[in-house]
């Protein structure tokens, strides 16, 4: 069984190696919106900090399972209303 911390570094280094190789055949093929790229990822270093913070500093605890089970559940439903309605 494998801990928790290197199944979720894996599993993001593969994400981020897959993004680096698309993002790296785009750039021979296509022009990039170097503009509208730098505001996502503007974004999401500030989503990564804001939930860095959170984490540190809300007072209750849920452990990764069942918030990561909730996210899911909340995608999952937000999904099938898009789709639906």
């Amino acid at each position: 069984r494998q801990p928790i911390p290197a199944v979720t570094a894996t599993s993001l280094l593969i994400i981020a190696f897959n993004s680096l190789l698309g993002f790296c055949g785009d750039l021979m093929n296509r022009s990039i919106n170097w503009q509208f790229l730098f505001s996502i990822t503007a974004l999401s270093i500030s989503g990564l900090l804001l939930g860095y913070w959170f984490g540190k500093n809300l007072r209750w605890k849920i452990s990764a399972q069942r918030g990561f089970a909730l996210f899911t559940m909340f995608m999952a439903l937000s999904i099938l209303a898009t789709l639906f309605l």
